[in-house]
């Protein structure tokens, strides 16, 4: 299982709750604007008055933002939840598929590698739990809204009654009333803007915002999941040994269990590695805070379990030195707090703007921008740490769009063989239709050369267009894409996807980079895409370099 898998989700479920949160708060900003002249100055009562009579329309449109960028959290949820499910079992299922069928485990022996009812059961009682939370922190959102526009209008209000003293009509000390009340505005929607949004009032009375509850709440979710996943798997194939990965910059009460042989059943005793080793089995019943606050798989704790089979496995990692351990880990929470400052330098630049501020004010703050991402880069170089660009801005409208299907009931299905069964290598034609101009398409009649070479059939070249399919072959119109790194698989089949909806079309996708990529990474990070973002019945050629990877139907 891969930690940064299921941290890159979460962060991406959270992330979407920071926008959100600015979003709101840029939108609260514009409520309160800057004045140019001494006649748009009001008196103190007239102010609160004026503003407090917009509660409703500022409720309203607080409701759409929450609504347009949060409306696909559950189905985001759910999506995210089985992915975590698939991830956990994918290194784990075949050492112990080849184990049972080796007649090493006692167990049910060769299980399909779908997910069980067991497993079911655990991502449906997750998914309820925060689920639950999610639409909490929604309701909790939209009244700390409220408030924080009802408490800038009050302080705002009382900074003008302290300013009223040198508002009259000598022009002199017009211009410095206009901007003593202006200073009025700044300040109390800086205030309003420096103590955020509040997502959640846990029982200790502390306020989390949106975006840090949500990522806590995911995180240790698809955890606690793809764990359940794992242990239920074992347990079915007869074996309860696991071993607890290991990580730099674990907690203190993590720290003692990583690379330890852990008994789910209860039992302790010795087992023996692949090399023969002894090696001692603990029992969970020994661990400090086990899968509670913060103990071993407890909230936020980002290791995970590893199947040991006697005989088989081999420990995996050495625990980092204590010392190094501790220093890493302080490292990592310094420069989680300056990208914090860089995010929300840049949110206060938006802020500004949306108030009217003066060209002096936003190149100042433009400034502070810039210093914040100097030290955060800083630090980095002075850390050797890399710099995580991903958490150091919110997507102006970031959402949930693309995550309306739930993923169970949604199947991706490898069809190689339906294909190798109606292949004719090398056979049939590959024709242009007229109009169509073969510039610039060179990737695409390479890929054309490749599927007649190994399925065979006609095909033929559409007549260029960004609203037209690249080719038709087997009764179906494609898409052709190539990408040369991860992040353009990404894109490229996203895009693809895209324009496909129009006309039901399926699509190839080509990785051509120079550095080579594993077979599955490619496959995955295509797959991925597909189930988070089709919209369509399907299905997905990959390739690598015009050789081919795999065939997959997507149906909804």
């Amino acid at each position: 299982m891969r930690p940064s898998f299921l941290e890159n989700m979460s962060w991406a479920m959270a992330e979407v709750y920071a926008s959100t949160v600015d979003r709101i708060l840029v939108n609260l900003a514009k409520y309160f604007p800057y004045v140019k002249r001494e006649e748009q100055i009001k008196g103190s009562f007239e102010y609160q008055a004026r503003m407090l009579a917009q509660m409703g329309q500022v409720d309203k449109e607080t409701v759409s933002i929450i609504m347009d960028s949060l409306g696909g959290a559950d189905a985001a949820l759910r999506k995210a939840l089985e992915e975590a499910i698939l991830e956990s079992l994918r290194n784990e299922e075949p050492a112990l598929r080849k184990a049972a069928m080796q007649g090493l485990l006692n167990g049910r022996g060769f299980l399909p590698p779908e997910v069980t009812p067991n497993q079911m059961q655990a991502f449906q009682t997750y998914y309820n739990q925060s689920a639950d939370k999610l639409n909490l922190v929604n309701t909790v959102m939209l009244d700390s809204t409220e408030q924080a526009y009802r408490s800038t209008v009050s302080d705002i209000t009382a900074r003008i009654q302290r300013t009223q003293t040198i508002l009259n009509t000598e022009t002199g000390e017009v211009v410095t009333g206009v901007t003593a009340y202006n200073k009025a505005v700044r300040d109390g929607v800086k205030r309003m803007v420096s103590n955020g949004l509040t997502g959640f009032i846990d029982h200790a009375g502390h306020h989390w915002s949106p975006e840090a509850y949500v990522a806590m709440d995911v995180r240790t979710t698809l955890f606690n999941t793809a764990r359940e996943a794992v242990w239920e798997r074992n347990e079915a194939y007869g074996n309860d040994l696991y071993q607890v990965s290991s990580k730099n910059a674990a907690r203190p009460l993590c720290y003692p269990w990583q690379g330890k042989i852990i008994s789910n059943s209860g039992r302790t005793g010795t087992t023996t590695d692949l090399d023969g080793n002894t090696i001692r089995i603990h029992s969970e019943a020994e661990i400090e805070s086990f899968r509670y606050g913060g103990g071993l798989f407890g909230v936020n704790c980002g290791h995970y379990p590893m199947v040991f089979i006697p005989g088989v496995s081999t420990i995996k990692g050495d625990p980092q030195d204590p010392e190094e351990n501790a220093k890493a880990y302080e490292e990592s929470q310094q420069q989680r707090a300056l990208e914090r400052k860089l995010r929300e330098e840049k949110r206060d630049l938006e802020v500004l703007k949306a108030q009217g501020a003066t060209e002096d004010e936003l190149a100042t703050q433009r400034a502070k921008v810039r210093q914040a991402s100097h030290e955060l880069e800083t630090f980095c170089d002075d850390t050797g740490r890399a710099r995580r660009r991903s958490r150091e801005y919110t997507p102006v409208n970031a959402s949930f769009e693309g995550a309306k299907t739930p993923p169970f009931g949604v199947k991706v299905s490898n069809v190689v063989n339906n294909y190798r069964a109606t292949a004719k290598p090398n056979t049939g034609t590959i024709t242009k239709e007229k109009g169509y101009k073969s510039q610039n398409a060179t990737h695409e009649t390479a890929v054309a050369a490749a599927l007649k070479k190994e399925y065979g059939g006609d095909i033929v070249h559409i007549k260029r267009s960004t609203a037209e399919p690249d080719i038709s072959w087997r009764n179906t119109f494609w898409e052709i894409k190539e990408a040369s790194s991860k992040g353009a698989l990404d894109k490229q089949t996203q895009e693809a996807l895209h324009q496909t909806v129009k006309y039901n079309g399926s699509i190839i996708v080509d990785y051509t980079g120079k550095g080579r990529l594993e077979k599955l990474d490619v496959i995955e990070i295509v797959l991925n895409r597909i189930r988070r973002t089709a919209a369509h019945n399907l299905d997905i050629i990959v390739m690598d370099h015009q050789n081919p990877l795999g065939i997959y139907r997507y149906k909804k």
